[in-house]
């Protein structure tokens, strides 16, 4: 008679048995299957939104989100490019933002 193939308790283990518990393992993750970090992406949104608007609420959300997420990187050898390009688009937004204004108050006197 042929040997019946092992049930789940023989092959995986028994979690009553101490000795035969596994202790978790978590899978290693490539760099290109990492979620995104959701303020480098809301920093560069709202980043490009202030730059082409030109409208200063837009640039202030992107300056802090990108400072916030640059304080929170998991991996900063991996997201500095991200995060130094959100914070130019952020600088450069407020630059244009406010200079448009300096602008009009020169035109005005």
């Amino acid at each position: 008679m042929a040997a019946d193939p092992p049930r789940w308790p023989a092959m995986h283990g028994d979690p009553r048995r101490p000795g035969d518990a596994k202790p978790y393992t978590r899978a290693v993750l490539r760099e290109e299957d990492m979620d995104a970090d959701w303020r480098a992406i809301l920093s560069l949104v709202c980043g490009l939104a202030g730059l082409f608007t030109k409208n200063p609420y837009f640039c202030w959300t992107a300056l802090f989100a990108s400072i916030a997420g640059m304080a929170t990187m998991k991996h900063p050898e991996q997201n500095m490019r991200q995060a130094v390009t959100a914070l130019t688009f952020s600088l450069s937004g407020l630059l244009g933002a406010y200079m448009k204004i300096v602008s009009q108050r020169n035109k005005e006197d």
